[in-house]
């Protein structure tokens, strides 16, 4: 069986990002448990994270930034959200873009159905202005 998704704000393709201003991307998972699977990671530099990165006991809620440190700036970088079902039936997947005084955007809100078997991506390119 497919994902099915629920488009709150479709995947924008490419998002415009300027680190020099303060800019950043905050991300979320919200999922409705027993156990989450998910992974976060790059073209450029891999996999940066997954659930197990986060201390505790598995949660329902899953928060990071991304692009806060001048090391993670990169042109035309492909960013990308793996999920699977397996232990867990339904995500929802939110970026938004902040900057020094807060929320500038909500970028990126989808939710996700799946069964034991299934996986998906969502993928998006960053664009440094």
């Amino acid at each position: 069986m497919a994902v099915t998704r629920v488009h709150h704000i479709p995947n924008p393709q490419t998002v415009p990002v300027s680190p020099t201003s303060g800019q950043f991307l905050f991300f979320r998972i919200t999922d409705k448990g027993p156990g989450p699977r998910f992974s976060f990671a790059t073209d450029v530099k891999g996999q940066l994270l997954n659930q197990g990165t986060f201390p505790g006991p598995a949660s329902t809620k899953y928060e990071w930034t991304y692009l806060r440190d001048p090391s993670d700036v990169q042109q035309f970088e492909l960013l990308s959200v793996g999920l699977l079902f397996a232990t867990n039936a339904e995500y929802r997947y939110q970026v938004s873009l902040h900057g020094p005084a807060g929320l500038i955007r909500d970028l990126l809100d989808i939710e996700y159905k799946g069964t034991p078997t299934d996986f998906d991506t969502e993928v998006f390119r960053v664009l440094i202005v």
